[in-house]
């Protein structure tokens, strides 16, 4: 993804809610189209280690709890990252 972003792109991907997944046993919205769940923790350093920097995360109630993600280049000022404890 980060070799055919935009310099000043925006990648957006919804991804399963690991967490609630697990925190209200919903092993029954795990499909076999689905090949990995990935915490957010996961996500930021994954994205990290290829020069791609998350700034917005957003909770949804799709399938039982997901994870909307907004990533840029590391590099591109534009877009500011939420502090940790948001």
């Amino acid at each position: 993804m980060s070799i055919v972003l935009a310099p000043d792109g925006v990648i957006t991907m919804e991804i399963p809610h690991l967490l609630q997944l697990i925190e209200h046993n919903q092993f029954d919205t795990i499909y076999h189209e689905h090949f990995s769940y990935f915490s957010l923790f996961t996500v930021t350093s994954v994205f990290a280690r290829h020069g791609l920097r998350l700034f917005d995360v957003e909770q949804l109630p799709t399938h039982g709890g997901s994870l909307r993600i907004y990533a840029c280049h590391d590099e591109y000022p534009r877009h500011t990252t939420l502090p940790s404890d948001a």
